[in-house]
């Protein structure tokens, strides 16, 4: 786990492996001024230039949702791409972004890895029910 990173805005940063040999699942949290003027306009950029950003990256779904504390609103987005394990056998991956507005301040929390641990694990599942801007 690293915490810092305060410049690029990275307040945390958790890697752990995941169930899937050579692949990490990892999960950052991300805070720095306001840069959007609304939550909507956060989102779409996200979700129009994620999938460019991973390879072989298709925008799954992307949309509202409410985020405790986010005052100014909250959106997701969803993307899958392919990740390559340690023997660079090709394996579906999936990037969860978590976005919201609070103030002069937008945060993003990002979730990596093997596609059906990032759906299904409890771990993730945790992470995601307890979000929230404080």
């Amino acid at each position: 786990m690293e915490a810092g990173g305060e410049a690029a805005g990275t307040k945390l940063n958790i890697v752990r492996p995941s169930h899937t040999l050579g692949v990490n699942l990892c999960v950052t949290l991300f805070g720095q001024k306001r840069e959007y003027p609304d939550i909507e306009k956060y989102g779409k950029d996200a979700a129009r230039t994620r999938p460019f950003a991973l390879p072989e990256g298709r925008a799954v779904s992307d949309g509202p949702l409410s985020v405790p504390g986010a005052s100014d609103g909250g959106w997701t987005v969803t993307t899958d791409f392919f990740s390559e394990d340690s023997k660079r056998r090709k394996l579906a991956a999936r990037l969860v972004d978590v976005l919201a507005l609070r103030g002069n301040e937008q945060f993003r929390l990002s979730i990596a890895g093997p596609r059906d641990e990032v759906e299904h694990s409890p771990e993730v599942a945790a992470i995601r029910k307890s979000l929230r801007v404080g």
